[in-house]
């Protein structure tokens, strides 16, 4: 839903006034210095008052508030990708598929002598992580040398695209407006079941109106990485819940299978 955003050097009482009736949409009191964010809002702009506890008033009008967009054409997705070429008749043998304890997982058993890579990645619009925090919960298992990152991307990528996961090129979120935004974990170790929160999201490094998360995977000659995903979640500031992704119920779909690009999707957002 929409939000507001903003920042104040003290405690106040946030009140926000609908500028369509001018009724009060919210009335809360923000403690402390520093961000604060007020959801569950309407479309309409809005007056903002901050008074603090000795009575002084600031306030601004005509604040449009940003409005949340979850990609639910893509949700979650996974893509495979695969050198081509004189290894195009070899495939790595890749398993995307729920676990019995509903999560998900990839797993990558690589006999080709050159790298392979799998992604879950989900796009966002970059408003909609402003200001916020994102929350896996995940293990991997890897080989010696398989590599796990978590990273957030410049830009939209399309699971269905050779153009945005090119044959030879494990890395495609470097091509997009400022390429790499955050990278939050990249580890060659394998990494037992934990929960993983960011920090909280500034989002001014996009030069695009959308980002994307990955989940990626590399796995070299004759490694073998599994990524297993249970969770993942959009957190306010304050790790209040925003929204929730069923990544193993009935929106796990495996559009395209048996090929060097297998792809589909493993999890739609769930409104709040």
């Amino acid at each position: 839903m929409p939000r507001i955003l903003g920042n104040k050097n003290e405690g106040a009482r946030i009140i926000v006034f609908d500028e369509n009736d001018w009724s009060i949409e919210s009335n809360t009191l923000e403690t402390g210095s520093g961000a604060y964010e007020i959801e569950g809002l309407n479309e309409n702009d809005k007056t903002v008052i901050a008074r603090n506890d000795v009575g002084e008033v600031e306030g601004y009008g005509a604040i449009t508030p940003f409005a949340d967009d979850i990609e639910e054409e893509f949700g979650v997705a996974y893509r495979e990708v695969r050198p081509s070429g004189a290894w195009n008749s070899k495939k790595p043998d890749v398993t995307f598929d729920k676990r019995t304890d509903n999560g998900t997982y990839i797993m990558m058993s690589n006999s080709i002598a050159r790298d392979c890579w799998m992604h879950y990645f989900a796009v966002f619009n970059k408003n909609t992580l402003n200001g916020r925090k994102l929350r896996i919960d995940w293990s991997a298992s890897t080989g010696n040398g398989a590599q796990t990152k978590l990273l957030i991307a410049d830009g939209k990528y399309d699971r269905t695209s050779f153009a945005d996961f090119p044959h030879e090129s494990g890395v495609p979120y470097t091509s997009k407006g400022n390429g790499d935004l955050f990278t939050f974990v990249d580890t060659t170790n394998s990494f037992s079941r934990y929960t993983y929160t960011t920090g909280v999201l500034n989002m001014s490094t996009a030069s695009l109106d959308q980002v994307t998360l990955f989940i990626y995977g590399r796995s070299p000659y004759l490694k073998s990485l599994q990524i297993n995903v249970w969770d993942l979640k959009l957190l306010s500031s304050s790790n209040v819940l925003v929204s929730d992704f069923d990544l193993a119920g009935s929106s796990f779909v495996k559009e395209l299978q048996l090929t060097d690009h297998d792809y589909g999707r493993c999890g739609t957002p769930i409104d709040l």
